[in-house]
């Protein structure tokens, strides 16, 4: 089945962004940010609609990539 074109732009932005960031596979958080790169993504619309900025998300994701990762609190 393939993919739609935005979800297969999303997808590659994932995989570009885990290489940039050093890691050797695609893990949530890359898919995360290939979803909310594209700024007319129904995604980047709901989060905005709550006052939720893609670079909100990015910076965050980022950092938190950068940390070690993603841990329950």
């Amino acid at each position: 089945m393939p993919f739609a074109p935005c979800s297969h732009r999303a997808l590659e932005f994932a995989l570009r962004e885990a290489h940039r960031l050093g890691r050797e596979c695609v893990a949530t958080e890359h898919v995360l940010l290939g979803i909310v790169d594209g700024s007319d993504s129904v995604a980047v619309r709901v989060l905005s609609n709550f006052g939720i900025s893609p670079e909100e998300i990015r910076c965050e994701t980022v950092e938190r990539a950068a940390a070690g990762g993603w841990r329950r609190e």
